[in-house]
């Protein structure tokens, strides 16, 4: 079974989120959900992300992305403040596979990312009948929240303080996803290598490469992002560009031929 998960880097644009001196949530937010997304796509999971760049969205349109792309789990990353010190997972009211999965990545976050305390819960609206948090009650799909540590704490994001430590703490999210369904990890080395990816050039390219990239079977990634991310590949595909063998046109046709 293909997996299509939610990924959503809470706050963005003018909504800020936590700022301490130099901690921004909505960065470190888009920073760990980024690199979540990369390491869920390298085992073949789909990934909708709610945002990709730093612009706001609301609860609501957070919800509808999700819902209507028929995800199948629902994953919003944040980082605290408050002067606590512990991450947290927050679930549902229906428990379910909603806790089941929490449990999966409080553990990653507390054997790899080096989290002292993860703590797990639900919390509900005053009436004690729904689910407090808008993303977790709208969500037609097991939902976590994830707050990986206090910005506000000097000790507690030394853990997120840098663009490496985030897209580490970006992939033990998505392994403990990934375990969580049931998908074997590698946690061995080599974890950076896939055998083939689709690379497209810009949004406009987006349908070739899903064509192209369920024709062989493998991820997809856009080209700007597959550069930052540290990811490699035994064979690129690359669709879109400037390339005389990956122009617009001749991918597109290209892609019709596979359908």
């Amino acid at each position: 079974m293909a997996y299509k998960v939610c990924i959503d880097p809470g706050h963005g644009g003018s909504d800020s989120g936590a700022v301490t001196g130099k901690h921004v949530e909505k960065t470190y937010n888009l920073d760990t959900a980024l690199s979540c997304r990369d390491e869920l796509q390298r085992y073949g999971v789909k990934v909708v992300m709610t945002r990709t760049t730093d612009k706001f969205l609301s609860l609501e349109i957070r919800c509808e992305i999700a819902n209507q792309n028929g995800c199948d789990y629902f994953v919003s990353i944040h980082h605290n403040s408050g002067g606590g010190d512990r991450g947290e997972v927050i679930y549902s009211k229906a428990e379910g596979k909603g806790l089941q999965m929490a449990h999966k990545i409080a553990k990653e976050m507390k054997v790899d990312m080096g989290q002292t305390e993860v703590k797990e819960y639900k919390r509900l609206n005053k009436s004690g009948k729904t689910d407090y948090y808008a993303v977790i009650r709208r969500t037609n799909m097991p939902a976590n929240i994830v707050e990986i540590c206090f910005l506000d704490n000097k000790k507690d994001v030394e853990i997120a303080d840098t663009l490496a430590e985030r897209k580490r703490n970006g992939k033990e999210i998505a392994q403990g996803i990934l375990k969580h369904l049931g998908i074997k990890v590698d946690e061995k080395g080599g974890e950076d290598m896939v055998d083939k990816i689709v690379l497209y050039h810009g949004d406009a390219d987006v349908f070739a490469a899903i064509v192209v990239a369920q024709k062989h079977k493998c991820p997809m990634m856009k080209e700007s992002d597959f550069k930052i991310s540290g990811l490699k590949a035994k064979e690129v595909v690359q669709i879109g560009g400037k390339s005389e063998d990956a122009n617009r046109f001749q991918t597109f046709k290209n892609a019709a031929k596979l359908l």
